[in-house]
């Protein structure tokens, strides 16, 4: 694989040429709902954070995070133009991304949702990066949130 550098950023520092070429390398997803093409349309972006990957001056991916607050989960997704799938590029950005995150804010999240059937890209992130898989412990979280949001008395705890 060529040398490709990834670049950090908030998603307030796009300008509008940024935002429209992040937009341009969607493009085949114009037709479907896509959560990446609507947060670059997003009015008040604080919170998102994008991972650029770049290979000879070419946008060739990026992985972005919309955090959520509380309970509340952050969206993370990635996406590769599709020549350049298959070279490792998406876990590069998604590693970039999370890594970066847990330096900015190490409370953002313990838990990572993804897409169903992209195991393979995601675990790994998620152990490396120490979230929980949140589709292995689905009920752990649904108990938590339901605490947090006074529905549910907390846990009495062994006094020994």
């Amino acid at each position: 694989m060529e040398r490709m550098c990834v670049e950090f950023r908030s998603f307030t520092s796009f300008s509008e040429g940024e935002r429209e070429a992040l937009f341009e390398l969607t493009e085949p997803y114009r037709e479907r709902r896509s959560l990446f093409r609507s947060w670059l349309k997003h009015p008040n972006p604080i919170g998102m954070f994008a991972a650029l990957g770049w290979i000879d001056g070419q946008l060739v991916g990026w992985s972005a995070v919309a955090l959520g607050t509380g309970w509340n989960m952050g969206t993370v997704g990635v996406f590769v133009h599709p020549e350049f799938r298959g070279k490792g590029i998406a876990f590069r950005l998604l590693d970039v991304l999370l890594g970066r995150l847990s330096d900015l804010s190490p409370e953002w999240s313990e838990y990572m949702a993804y897409k169903q059937g992209k195991e393979s890209l995601f675990r790994p992130i998620i152990e490396r990066h120490g979230f929980k898989d949140v589709f292995l412990h689905w009920e752990e979280y649904c108990r938590a949130s339901r605490r947090a949001d006074g529905l549910e008395p907390e846990p009495e705890r062994d006094p020994r």
